[in-house]
């Protein structure tokens, strides 16, 4: 029963790591999108 738990717990937060990177990704996107690169990188 313990294995199962924990299973289920690295599976969900895999699942929410993965989701949580896919939406900082998109975000970035609209940020490179909507500004220039000297904002963010301050070149």
């Amino acid at each position: 029963m313990k294995f199962a738990l924990i299973t289920v717990a690295l599976l969900t937060s895999i699942g929410f790591t993965s989701v949580a990177s896919a939406a900082s990704k998109a975000k970035g996107q609209v940020l490179v999108e909507t500004a220039n690169c000297e904002s963010c990188h301050g070149a």
